[in-house]
């Protein structure tokens, strides 16, 4: 019997519903708010050079955003980005772009690491 008593409270407890706490829920979207998705062509503008091999750049761009995916739109729908890579974007190919605005109005292109761009994730989350 204390089996079949382990299971149904074991089941009861797989069953119960998983509830965020609104102040939880509250700060998620605030923090996802923080980006923007887009698509649009890059046209690269200026670089430098930020290792003593010359192989890592921050890239000064122009994007014509062409559609907004999520995030709040810009005012225009030109905007100025910044990202890190070893070469510059590709020239006028379609491209999908995770943003993140920064304190100068320029927005970073955000990278999950391995990739071109800035790691924007909070480490503290």
């Amino acid at each position: 019997m204390p089996g079949i008593i382990r299971a149904i409270a074991l089941s009861t407890l797989v069953a119960l519903p998983m509830t965020v706490p609104p102040w939880a829920a509250a700060e998620e979207a605030q923090h996802l708010s923080e980006y923007l998705v887009v698509t649009g062509k890059v046209e690269t503008l200026d670089n430098e050079v930020i290792d003593e091999w010359g192989l890592n750049l921050i890239f000064t761009a122009r994007m014509r955003i062409a559609r907004v995916i999520s995030g709040q739109s810009p005012r225009s729908a030109t905007i100025s980005i910044r990202y890190i890579g070893h070469g510059p974007m590709l020239q006028n190919k379609r491209m999908r772009l995770r943003l993140r605005r920064s304190e100068d109005g320029i927005y970073l292109v955000c990278s999950r690491g391995g990739s071109r761009g800035y790691i924007c994730e909070d480490k503290t989350r």
